[in-house]
């Protein structure tokens, strides 16, 4: 099924999961909770996605929060299970047993962070979840429980998705 306010795209083992509410602000309505939740489940479960990386382009913001010219013809209730459904959201991305990249844009500040600063903090998180695949990876390596030539190529693989993380980071600290 399509998606309305979101696009998902798979470029060299990345999954982009770009809102795109098709207006100048993204906004966390009804529908966009949904299809983001289907899109991290329909990105998890590909074998081809080695990190994930959710971003608001090409709007003016990465999201703005809430709809709320939705919110107010909501019920207690139905506040009560959107609010729900928004943190059942944040709960399945803390999960995702892959790395996720906030690759912020626009208007995204918050907790007293600029956007660069919580972008590398999230890359720096992804760069933690690659080092303990790296680890497991080598563990297991000695056992013999992959073949040597799926060994060699995940080592690759882990060193290419590193060295992008190691570049976006520069980038935002603005060294590049």
């Amino acid at each position: 099924m399509p998606f309305k306010k979101l696009s998902l795209e798979v470029v060299n083992r990345v999954g982009y999961i770009l809102l795109d509410a098709g207006s100048r602000f993204n906004k966390l309505s009804i529908t966009t909770i949904r299809e983001l939740k289907r899109a991290f489940l329909q990105v998890e479960a590909d074998q081809a996605v080695h990190v994930i990386v959710l971003s608001g382009y090409p709007g003016e913001s990465f999201a703005v929060g809430a709809d709320i010219g939705q919110m107010v013809h909501f019920s207690p209730s139905d506040a009560f299970h959107f609010s729900e459904l928004g943190q059942s959201l944040f709960e399945q991305i803390e999960s995702c047993p892959k790395p996720v990249i906030g690759a912020l844009n626009g208007i995204a500040e918050g907790h007293g962070y600029s956007e660069n600063a919580f972008t590398v903090a999230y890359l720096k998180r992804a760069l933690d979840h690659l080092h303990k695949s790296h680890a497991g990876l080598e563990a297991a390596a000695p056992k013999r429980l992959l073949p040597d030539a799926v060994v060699a190529e995940v080592r690759a693989e882990l060193l290419a998705i590193r060295e992008g993380i190691l570049r976006l980071m520069d980038e935002f600290r603005g060294r590049r």
